[in-house]
């Protein structure tokens, strides 16, 4: 009698590793497949920022020029990022005129300016940059080696 309830007693405890073992594994799964998929969302948006800066490389004109058009806050802050990555990029004037450019767009794009050593003339006319993005340009043309010619 005592090995029927030892036997059952291990029968029980397998049972028990053995369902423990099976929710590992599942949990494993998931956090594998949750690894899976934002590997592939990290590489769509990889994708699409290439071709954005792809885009921004592409509108540089013979002269130097780079306008853009139909830009918002979140595209400015990823051109801000383009030009601190590509500092040597052969922009010589950066027309954002009339671009519902933000302060918070130009305080972006201020951060980039103190590593860019081409850019001589940036035009912000007509936006709405405010006076905190005004502070954040200002402290950054201290800080450049070649300050742009300013047009607001």
């Amino acid at each position: 009698m005592k090995t029927k309830t030892k036997n059952s007693g291990q029968r029980e405890a397998y049972k028990e590793k053995a369902s423990a073992s099976t929710s590992y594994t599942e949990k494993n799964h998931d956090i594998g497949k949750n690894f899976k998929t934002e590997i592939e969302t990290a590489r769509k948006l990889r994708a699409e920022k290439e071709k954005q800066w792809a885009e921004f490389s592409k509108n540089i004109d013979i002269n130097g020029v780079l306008k853009l058009s139909r830009l918002g806050t979140k595209e400015i802050k990823e051109l801000a990022e383009w030009i601190k990555a590509n500092s040597k990029a052969k922009i010589i004037t950066l027309d954002l005129s009339n671009k519902e450019l933000d302060t918070e767009g130009t305080k972006a794009l201020a951060e980039a300016l103190k590593t860019n050593t081409t850019i001589t003339t940036l035009d912000l006319s007509y936006n709405d940059i405010g006076h905190e993005g005004a502070k954040a340009l200002a402290e950054a043309l201290k800080t450049t080696q070649r300050s742009p010619r300013l047009i607001l």
